[in-house]
């Protein structure tokens, strides 16, 4: 069963990435992903470079999906864990997760907004599962953090950008926008920006995740960069100093607290599973 899971994982993980390539170049659709996303800016929605951050998290998920192959025995514990609510092993949690990842992109490519919202919602709680045990406090050093838990880190904390603008979008569809064609308002982009600063500081503090606030701080300087420097994605009467300022005060916040959460992994635990009696054992197996 193990050997059959390693291999799903794989495959999906493949699979995600072949649609993501097909849904850039539109061939999912009549237009490219990004297409869909210009003709329906959002109040939420970053400069085009902010979107880089998925090659990050694609490579770290990548470490992650090859090394899952051949593991430890620590790191095959962690692996086998059951979800408390589903059941499922991590693999088998990561295997439904890169296909929900794969079903979103072609319904939210053909305009589907109400459907992509419901899955981005369940690809969310999915990453959420997997996070509850492959985490800063579960794994047993920084090492083996960096090489299975830091793409899902990354994930979850874009895709929690991902599922607040996937709703802005929805809501644009229904009429929600300014005269300007934007989905949402300034006022609650702030209040987004703000929980998501919020929740960030608080995994960077207590759990010392620095792939979780630092998608964050690349996110929240991506709409700062929105809303001052014109890239032809964004209507320039639409850009808002208020939010930009936000955005920028944000992008600050969780970045100086990311560097205090360097100093806090010897009070706070990170790294040092106490679950992990091999933690000395190398990381993959030989």
């Amino acid at each position: 069963m193990a050997f059959i899971e390693k291999v799903l994982v794989v495959a999906t993980f493949v699979f995600s990435l072949f649609l993501n390539a097909l849904a850039a170049r539109g061939f999912l659709s009549a237009q490219s992903i990004g297409t869909v996303s210009s003709q329906y800016p959002t109040y939420l929605t970053p400069d085009m470079l902010t979107f880089l951050v998925w090659a990050v998290t694609y490579t770290l998920e990548g470490i992650l999906v090859v090394m899952q192959c051949s593991t430890s025995e620590s790191a095959e514990k962690a692996l086998q864990q059951r979800c408390c609510l589903t059941s499922l092993s991590v693999r088998w949690r990561l295997v439904i997760a890169f296909l929900l990842n794969a079903l979103w992109l072609p319904l939210y490519a053909n305009m589907l907004f109400g459907k992509s919202m419901l899955v981005i919602l369940v690809y969310l709680v999915f990453l959420l599962l997997i996070y509850v045990d492959i985490n800063t406090m579960t794994t047993c050093s920084l090492w083996q953090w960096v090489v299975y838990g830091s793409g899902v880190a990354c994930n979850i904390s874009w895709v929690l950008v991902a599922t607040a603008a996937n709703k802005f979008t929805l809501a644009a569809s229904y009429g929600w926008m300014d005269a300007y064609g934007v989905a949402g308002t300034p006022h609650t982009a702030v209040l987004v920006i703000a929980i998501l600063a919020a929740v960030s500081l608080l995994v960077v503090t207590v759990r010392s995740d620095f792939a979780w606030s630092l998608v964050a701080v690349w996110f929240f300087g991506g709409l700062y960069r929105q809303h001052t420097v014109s890239d032809g994605s964004f209507p320039p009467e639409a850009m808002n100093r208020m939010l930009s300022l936000c955005a920028l005060w944000a992008s600050v916040v969780v970045g100086m607290a990311t560097a205090v959460g360097i100093f806090l992994i010897r009070d706070n635990g990170a790294f040092k599973s106490k679950d992990s009696k091999d933690s000395e054992l190398p990381l993959a197996a030989e």
